[in-house]
């Protein structure tokens, strides 16, 4: 808690996201419930958090981040991919009243891109 300035460990939030920067040697740190095979356990009483990075960290980055680390679990997961977009992008008009939604494909592929493409065109 006093990595990001909190004074209790009530004023933690559930997530913490951050920006990308070398300083941020994380993208999001999150409680993680519900957890199989656990049950009659307070969640504050022994947090399980998932912590979100383009590496492994470090046990100095563990303990910078965690008054307390029993267990550790990595796995690996391609959650944060880098884009290179092209110079070029296509157009979303392609004539009067048709749209191509999923010109957004080639800027930042995903389906929430392509969801509110569709909507906008709708609209």
């Amino acid at each position: 808690m006093t990595h990001f300035g909190f004074l209790t460990e009530d004023d933690i939030p559930e997530v913490i996201g951050t920006t990308e920067t070398p300083k941020n040697y994380f993208n999001s740190v999150g409680m993680q419930e519900p957890v199989e095979n656990r049950s009659n356990t307070d969640p504050k009483e022994l947090p399980i958090r998932k912590v979100f990075s383009r590496s492994d960290l470090s046990t100095s980055q563990l303990n910078e981040l965690f008054s307390n680390v029993d267990e550790v679990k990595a796995v690996s997961w391609l959650a944060y991919p880098h884009y290179t977009p092209p110079e070029k992008f296509w157009s979303f008009v392609l004539d009067d009243g048709v749209f191509y939604v999923n010109a957004i494909e080639h800027s930042a592929s995903a389906m929430e891109m392509s969801a509110v493409s569709a909507k906008n065109a709708a609209c």
